[in-house]
């Protein structure tokens, strides 16, 4: 019996030691299959509730964003090797979703509409933005104060303003190169040529332009010239019309009214100049019709004397002459914007402080990841991230600087990404890389000079008024305002038709317009 006890006792030892070890195997079991993919049905629910905890997983932050018109890769953004390198240093999910530019605000307000809403998307301005007039935009103030001290820090404080109601911040400000961001370009070989001095008054600007037309710059013995040339639609004309202070769509003050540009008296001054261009052939007879393709077309065909166009492209220009005009030894600089005769105020273009802006949805799951991202992305290893790539790939080390590969970067297909990631305005740092000495130097005297002027803006947060909405045709980019002004420079209407089209334009509903205007600046700016 005593022997058969002690057998007995043997064997429920053994069998309890069998049992500890299977669960210590289940154990090292389930850790394993943490790491590998999820059970299939057949397996029973027990074989995972003892596993250990997976690893925290990502946030995942999407973003929908323009693709600016620049090639995008085929498969998904977010497994590029440069958005990954982004994702893992920060340990978030980026999923970057391009939108076509062509009828980007459309495309995004059909999204929403039907429910398609990102974390956060890129738009231009907070001022026509529906998420914004809706509320469903998130208010960043205390973010900012928390994850955001780079960017309120490098950030211009008139960026901010332009994305500021009430003061509450409504979206994330990509600043301007420059405030004043459109300056004249001229044709300096042609000024030397005729031994012409930067002009320094709208007389002294229709001198140079007669000089242009007459002198045979381009030297081909054709009298082909065209001193001046704008677009379609008045457009790419604003240093003409600020000579005398105004843009058509520049509000100003006047007698407690915030009038529009477009008929402030001042503006019967520029339309007089622009009259007196067209009349002796210094301007594009072809200025109502250019698109963007045939004006381009006209500069780099060497039959272009002065332009207005974004103040930072001087760089541009210059590329496009060594494309297309090899054998020309163009130079092209940017002229400060000449004072306008019997004016003497603030010369230039209405000063826009943003150029793009980041808003994020009041639903967003993740948003201090997603200020904190940009927090980086403004710092100097973001900037050079956003603007150039990963070293060793599309820009390298070379003695005391680097060099930037664009080829490569077009090539593997990264360089889309400065489109919803670019948050820095102006970066030197990343320009001299990116530009040769000369084309650097090209950029920077764009900026420079417009650094010096420009018209207020006092209005760039404001939601569009009701009473544009109501009409468009009351609009700077209207009929009325359009016609008057085409009328006008072609002759059809004497200058004084000027007076009679700002009170049509108040009878028909403008007066709408100044009073909402005046109100919500009043409300909000004053």
């Amino acid at each position: 019996m005593k022997n058969g006890l002690k057998i007995a006792l043997l064997l429920a030892l053994s069998m309890m030691l069998l049992f500890l070890t299977a669960c210590g195997g289940n154990n090292n079991s389930n850790e394993e299959q943490a790491s590998t993919p999820a059970p299939t049905s057949s397996q029973t629910p027990q074989s995972t509730e003892t596993s250990s905890a997976a690893p925290t997983e990502k946030p995942k932050l999407t973003v929908f964003f323009s693709d600016h018109n620049l090639p995008m890769p085929t498969g998904k953004l977010n497994e590029l090797e440069v958005i990954k390198y982004m994702s893992d240093k920060l340990n978030i999910d980026i999923n970057p979703v391009p939108i076509t530019h062509s009828g980007y605000a459309d495309q995004l307000k059909l999204k929403f509409a039907s429910g398609d809403t990102p974390d956060w998307y890129q738009t231009w301005g907070i001022a026509a933005d529906e998420t914004v007039a809706s509320g469903r935009a998130l208010v960043l103030n205390d973010l900012l104060q928390q994850y955001g001290k780079n960017l309120l820090e490098r950030i211009p404080q008139t960026a901010w303003d332009a994305v500021t109601v009430n003061g509450k911040i409504m979206g994330i400000p990509q600043p301007t190169a420059v405030d004043s961001n459109k300056i004249m370009f001229v044709r300096k070989d042609w000024m030397d040529k005729l031994k012409l001095e930067v002009p320094r008054t709208s007389d002294e600007f229709l001198d140079m332009l007669r000089a242009f037309r007459d002198g045979d710059p381009n030297g081909n013995g054709k009298k082909d010239e065209i001193p001046f040339s704008m677009r379609e639609n008045l457009s790419w004309a604003e240093n003409i019309f600020g000579m005398f202070g105004v843009n058509p769509d520049s509000p100003m003050l006047v007698n407690d009214e915030l009038i529009p540009g477009m008929i402030h008296p001042n503006m019967k001054n520029a339309l007089g100049l622009m009259k007196t261009m067209y009349d002796e052939k210094l301007l594009d007879i072809e200025f109502l019709t250019n698109s963007s393709q045939i004006w381009t077309q006209k500069i780099n065909s060497d039959l272009v004397g002065a332009w207005v166009h974004n103040s930072s492209n001087g760089y541009h220009w210059r590329l496009q002459h060594l494309e297309f005009l090899p054998d020309k030894k163009t130079e092209i600089i940017a002229i400060p914007t000449p004072q306008g005769v019997g004016y003497d105020g603030p010369v230039g273009v209405k000063e826009t402080s943003v150029n793009k802006t980041y808003v994020l949805f009041d639903n967003a799951k993740h948003p201090e990841e997603i200020i904190k991202m940009y927090d980086w992305l403004i710092s100097d290893e973001g900037q050079m991230w956003a603007g150039l790539g990963l070293e060793g790939q599309t820009y390298f080390k070379e003695g005391e600087g680097y060099r930037y590969d664009r080829e490569a970067d077009e090539a593997k297909g990264w360089n889309w990404r400065v489109a919803p990631f670019g948050i820095y305005g102006f970066s030197e740092k990343v320009e001299r890389v990116k530009n040769d000495e000369a084309g650097f130097n090209a950029m920077k005297q764009g900026i420079d000079v417009a650094m010096n002027e420009g018209l207020a803006n006092r209005v760039e947060a404001m939601p569009e008024p009701k009473a544009y909405s109501d009409n468009p045709d009351l609009k700077p980019s209207g009929s009325l305002w359009l016609e008057a002004a085409t009328l006008i420079i072609l002759g059809d209407k004497p200058l004084d038709y000027f007076d009679e089209f700002a009170a049509q334009w108040r009878k028909q509903g403008g007066n709408d317009v100044i009073a909402q205007m005046t109100e919500w600046y009043n409300n909000n700016k004053k």
